[in-house]
C-alpha cells in the first residue's frame, strides 16, 4: 500500500488502480504488442504497490496528439462514479507518452484525472506536485511533442520523395492494388477485370459516348463487376474521383505535398489524352447551373450543335404573356447567333423526320445475323479467358488461406492467432465475391437468338422509340444513331448526319432491289403511329 505524493498531506492511502494504455496507430492494434506489453507493466507496478486493479482502459489507435479519447472519456467517467476523496483511484501509465504526445493535451488530461478524483502514478516517473517534479514532467511532457512532430515530419518527407520518384501510395482506387515488386518495393499494378472498366470509362468520355459523369455512372452501373456501395449502388462522387485522378494516365498528383502529374512507375490504363478530355468534360459541366428536370424537357441539349460556332446548343424555357416557350438557344458568347431561339417542336419535329428514315430494309436481317453470331462467338471465347483468369485468382487466394491456416496451427501467440484468422476472413470474403463474379457475371444472359431479336427490333422500330421511349431510351437512341454531334441551321435545317455503323450496315436505301426471305421471328418495321408514316 502506498501513500501518493499528491496525498501525503492528507495522508490519504490508495488501494485501487486502473490502467490507461495507448497507440496511436491501427498497424500497432493489429500486428504489434504495445497495448499488451503496456498493460503487462502497469499491471506489474500494481502489483508491487499493493494496488488492487478494479479496470483497464485500452486507447486503440488513437494520436496522443489529441485530449478527445473514447476509452479516456469512459475512465474519467469511471473515476467520477467510483473514486471518493477519501479513497481515490490510482491512474496507471507506462509512460508519459502515453497519456500525450502534446503539451497542451497533457496538460489537459492531467488536469482532467485529478478534477475525476484520480492520481497519475506511472513506473518511470512520479508525477510530484512540487516545483521540480512538475519541471521535470512537462519538460518530458514537450520532448515527448517534440518526438511525435518530428516523426511526423520525417514520414512526411519519405511519402514526399517517393512520391516526387514517382510512387503513389495512397488509396488505389479502382482498377489497381498494391503488390510487391522486385526493385520498388509497393506500387501500383492494373487489377481486373475493374482496370478494364476504367479503361473503357474513359474511352468513352474522350470519344464523346459519355459526356457527363452522371452518364459515366450509369454505364458503370450496368457492369457486373463494378464495385459498389452495401447498397448496390455506385456513388456519383466516387465516379467523379475516379475521373479525376492523374494515376490512371501515369502520372503522381498531390496538392497537398505541391506535386502534379509527376511521371509515374506504374503501369497507366489510359493516355494522358483521354484524360485531359475526362478534366475537360468535368469542368465544363462543373461550371453549368444545375437545372432541375432540364434533361427531361430537351431531349436533344447537348447533342445539337450550333451551325455557326459548332459549339452544342443549350435549352430552357421563355416566358411568353400567358405561358412558357420551349426553345433551344446558342450560349457561345463569340458566336453571331447567340441568343437567338429555335423553336423545340421546329427543332425536335425536324429530328424526328431524321429518325424516320433509319428504318432498316428487313431484307438484310439474316445476311447481319451470320455477322453478328460471329461477333457473339468471338465474344464468348474472350469471356472463357476472363473466366479463365478469375479462376486463377480464386486457386491463388485458396493457396492464401491455406497457409495462413498453417501458421495459426504453428504458433501459440494468441495475438497472432486473431490477426491471422481475420486476415483468413478477410479473403474468404473476397474468395466468395470472385466466385460470385464467376457464376453470374460470365455467361450471357440471354440466348443468342432472344438477344439477336431484341436488338433488331430496337433497330428496326427507331421512331417508336423516338415518341414513345423514356428519356433513357431516347437519349440511349441519339447516341447509337449518332455517334457524332448533329449540326443544326436555322435556315437549312440539319446537316448531313453521320450514321452509326449498325444502321448504316442495316440500312435500305441502297438496298431495295435485294430480294431476300423474309426473316422468321424478327419483329417486322412498323409504322409510326405519331407521325403516321408507313415504311417504304
Amino acid at each position: 500500500m502506498r501513500t501518493s505524493t499528491s496525498h501525503k498531506r492528507q495522508n490519504t492511502p490508495i488501494t485501487r488502480a486502473v490502467i490507461y494504455a495507448r497507440v496511436s496507430s491501427r498497424k500497432q492494434v493489429d500486428e504489434g504488442h504495445g497495448l499488451s506489453s503496456q498493460k503487462s507493466r502497469c499491471s506489474a507496478y500494481a502489483e508491487s504497490q499493493g494496488y488492487e486493479i478494479e479496470a483497464s482502459f485500452l486507447e486503440e489507435g488513437v494520436s496522443g496528439g489529441v485530449s478527445e479519447r473514447p476509452q479516456m472519456q469512459e475512465m474519467l467517467a469511471y473515476l467520477d462514479t467510483h473514486s471518493t476523496k477519501d479513497d481515490p483511484i490510482a491512474v496507471i501509465i507506462d509512460d508519459i507518452s502515453r497519456l500525450a504526445r502534446d503539451v497542451m493535451a497533457h496538460a489537459e488530461l492531467r488536469a482532467s484525472i485529478m478534477m475525476s478524483g484520480g492520481v497519475l502514478e506511472s513506473p518511470s516517473m512520479d508525477f510530484g506536485e512540487d516545483a521540480d517534479s512538475k519541471l521535470v514532467e512537462y519538460l518530458l511532457a514537450t520532448v515527448s511533442q517534440h518526438q511525435r512532430q518530428k516523426n511526423a515530419e520525417q514520414v512526411r518527407n519519405r511519402m514526399k520523395a517517393r512520391w516526387m520518384a514517382g510512387y503513389y501510395t495512397a488509396n488505389p482506387g479502382i482498377g489497381y492494388r498494391y503488390e510487391d515488386v522486385e526493385g520498388h518495393g509497393k506500387m501500383l499494378v492494373p487489377y481486373e477485370p475493374e482496370a478494364s472498366l476504367v479503361k473503357l470509362a474513359f474511352k468513352n468520355v474522350a470519344s464523346g459516348r459519355l459526356r457527363t459523369a452522371s452518364e459515366v455512372k450509369r454505364f458503370l452501373e450496368q457492369q457486373p463487376d463494378m464495385p459498389r456501395t452495401p447498397s448496390g449502388t455506385v456513388r456519383l462522387q466516387a465516379v467523379i474521383d475516379m475521373l479525376r485522378r492523374s494515376i490512371y494516365a501515369g502520372y503522381v498528383t498531390v496538392k497537398t505535398a505541391g506535386i502534379y502529374l509527376q511521371p509515374a512507375q506504374h503501369e497507366p490504363l489510359i493516355t494522358f489524352d483521354e484524360w485531359e478530355k475526362a478534366q475537360a468534360m468535368l469542368d465544363e459541366n462543373s461550371n453549368a447551373p444545375a437545372r432541375q428536370g432540364i434533361n427531361e424537357d430537351f431531349v436533344l441539349r447537348n447533342f445539337v450543335n450550333c451551325s455557326c460556332c459548332g459549339n452544342a446548343l443549350t435549352a430552357g424555357w421563355s416566358k411568353g404573356r400567358n405561358k412558357k416557350y420551349p426553345y433551344y438557344t446558342c450560349q457561345t458568347r463569340t458566336c453571331e447567333l447567340r441568343g437567338k431561339s429555335i423553336r423545340r417542336d421546329k427543332l425536335e419535329g425536324e429530328f424526328s423526320d431524321m429518325v424516320q428514315q433509319l428504318r432498316p430494309a428487313p431484307q438484310l436481317f439474316h445476311l447481319v445475323k451470320d455477322l453478328f453470331e460471329t461477333f457473339w462467338n468471338q465474344r464468348l471465347l474472350d469471356v472463357e479467358g476472363r473466366k479463365e483468369g478469375l479462376t486463377r485468382q480464386l486457386a491463388g487466394l485458396s493457396r492464401k488461406i491455406d497457409a495462413l491456416v498453417q501458421r495459426v496451427v504453428a504458433t501459440d501467440s494468441p495475438s497472432l492467432v486473431s490477426a491471422y484468422e481475420e486476415q483468413i476472413k478477410k479473403l474468404e470474403v473476397k474468395r466468395i465475391a470472385i466466385g460470385e463474379q464467376v457464376k453470374a457475371g460470365i455467361e450471357p444472359l440471354k440466348p443468342f437468338d432472344e438477344m439477336f431479336t431484341a436488338a433488331m427490333r430496337f433497330i428496326a422500330n427507331p421512331c417508336i422509340i423516338w415518341e414513345n421511349g423514356t428519356l433513357d431510351q431516347r437519349r440511349l437512341l441519339v447516341r447509337l444513331a449518332f455517334p457524332n454531334n448533329l449540326t443544326y441551321d436555322r435556315e437549312t435545317g440539319y446537316r448531313t448526319a453521320q450514321i452509326a455503323l449498325p444502321f448504316k450496315l442495316l440500312g435500305g436505301n441502297d438496298m431495295k432491289n435485294l430480294k431476300m426471305v423474309e426473316p422468321d421471328g424478327i419483329e417486322p418495321t412498323t409504322s409510326c403511329m405519331p407521325c403516321k408514316r408507313s415504311p417504304n
